[in-house]
């Protein structure tokens, strides 16, 4: 038998698969060797022994640390108990908690059931696309370079009015004169635009004008703001509707997941409850204290000068 410098190996029945011994505890052989298996793939350059002794070099380091600290008695400290305690419920947890991989995939019933069941939850609003032309004025501007700016904006609607004689195109128009340069050089295309949206980038008085536009074409009539003169015209509306299946399937199969795995992570922690006896003493609690807190992005004062 090879014992290591400082070691001694026990006095009682003789362990003959002893590799090491640290103050008379082995390291064994199926130890040592279950240590190398786990650990990743060796370096080349390393031969079968050197990796041996390097292993087992740590093993006797972590068995010394081991003996050095239950010598202290750190094993019977509470803070070393409270760790070893969330370490064991930890493992626990990782063991026999939820694979959430396993949920089955919904099938198309499901999805179809869960569909029409929130179906209004895929509501669209009622939504408007329109041609925008902004002349651009100011509030400090005089009652004559106002009246200016009225009248530049009744020739542009005239020229876009097919009733008054006009021949000219939004979008030309638009390119041409207007002042908002988001949509100017789309023709004053501005896309979609909800009705009812929170805060929307344009004076009232202007949507409220793009919500009475009914029909393709529809002009509104020269909109006078602080903000200088507008000028719609509506390209496209479409009316409270639903979102297909086809169009929402991937969000409706994510919240059905997403529920699935909810149900299952409430399932397990009830039954991880289920037959103890857990009672709370809420008078008890109400005295724990609890230290002051203050803001996650709150910056610490400085210390107070001394007082002379």
């Amino acid at each position: 038998m090879i014992v290591a410098p400082g070691c001694r190996p026990p006095t009682g029945p003789e362990i003959t698969d002893a590799v090491a011994w640290v103050e008379g505890v082995p390291i064994r052989h199926a130890e040592l060797e279950a240590e190398i298996q786990r650990r990743p793939p060796a370096q080349p350059s390393l031969s079968d022994a050197e990796l041996r002794d390097s292993v087992l070099a740590d093993l006797i380091r972590h068995r010394a640390l081991l003996h050095r600290a239950r010598t202290e008695g750190l094993d019977q400290d509470p803070e070393t108990r409270r760790r070893i305690e969330r370490l064991i419920a930890s493992i626990y947890l990782e063991k026999h908690r939820p694979d959430p991989d396993q949920i089955p995939t919904p099938t198309d019933e499901e999805i179809r059931q869960s569909y029409d069941q929130k179906r209004a939850e895929f509501a669209t609003p009622e939504r408007i696309r329109v041609g925008l032309i902004h002349l651009r004025g100011s509030p400090k501007a005089s009652t004559e370079k106002a009246h200016e700016l009225r009248q530049t904006a009744e020739r542009l609607r005239a020229d876009l009015d097919p009733t008054a004689g006009g021949t000219a195109l939004f979008a030309d128009l638009a390119r041409q004169h207007s002042d908002d340069r988001t949509s100017r050089y789309q023709g004053g295309d501005i896309g979609w635009v909800e009705l009812g949206r929170k805060n929307p980038p344009w004076p009232e008085p202007v949507v409220q004008a793009m919500s009475r536009l009914q029909s393709a074409g529809d002009l509104s009539p020269v909109i006078e703001t602080p903000s200088g003169c507008y000028l719609l015209k509506l390209l496209a509306r479409e009316g409270v509707g639903v979102r297909p299946l086809e169009a929402v399937r991937d969000e409706v199969i994510h919240r059905l997941q997403v529920a699935r795995k909810a149900a299952l992570t409430e399932r397990f922690e009830n039954d991880l409850k289920a037959g103890l006896q857990v009672q709370v003493v809420p008078d008890a609690v109400a005295r724990v204290e609890v230290p002051p807190r203050r803001l996650a992005n709150s910056t610490p004062q400085p210390p107070a000068l001394p007082h002379r």
